[in-house]
């Protein structure tokens, strides 16, 4: 399974520089920085153990960019697909039931339950709201629809979650 891990700019918008990996110099560019409608530092993405171990060991991990959230990609399971499995046909009973004259049949409906809130106390800042909303609900919202604090507790509140410890 390999991990990808994201490295964010804390200063700038976009960087290169080059790193040392198994002896050979390898250039690391941060991009995709902008300053309006809203900040995002330049990024750099790795599934590369070796390139991830270096990028931690430098001097200016922690100060000049640092790790954001690491994502996890499983394999894929090889396997028949869901039009590959076939499918069981069952003969339908046809089944005449009399219901007697003097019981109407009464509708049942369902209570009304309040939909379950599911809260993330892992997430303590602004940008990891951000990339939980965009994890849990892909192409479904955008960095310009979840502009600040207020923008994002409402997303999150329309699709019952919460962050507890959210500052």
């Amino acid at each position: 399974m390999p991990t990808i891990k994201k490295y964010q700019l804390l200063q700038g918008f976009q960087l290169t520089q080059f790193f040392e990996v198994n002896g050979k110099a390898v250039p690391i560019t941060f991009s995709h920085g902008i300053r309006k409608p809203y900040l995002i530092r330049g990024m750099f993405y790795t599934d590369v153990p070796e390139l991830q171990a270096v990028l931690e060991a430098d001097n200016g991990f922690g100060t000049i960019f640092h790790e954001v959230i690491p994502e996890v990609i499983e394999d894929v399971i090889e396997g028949p697909t869901a039009e590959e499995i076939p499918k069981e046909e069952v003969p339908i009973e046809e089944t005449k039931e009399e219901i007697p004259a003097e019981d109407p049949i009464k509708e049942e409906v369902p209570e009304e339950t309040e939909p379950a809130i599911t809260d993330y106390p892992d997430v303590k800042n602004l940008q990891e709201a951000r990339q939980k909303m965009f994890d849990l609900f892909p192409g479904e919202f955008k960095p310009a629809n979840l502009p600040n604090k207020p923008a994002v507790l409402n997303k999150a509140k329309a699709k019952n979650i919460t962050f507890s410890k959210l500052k």
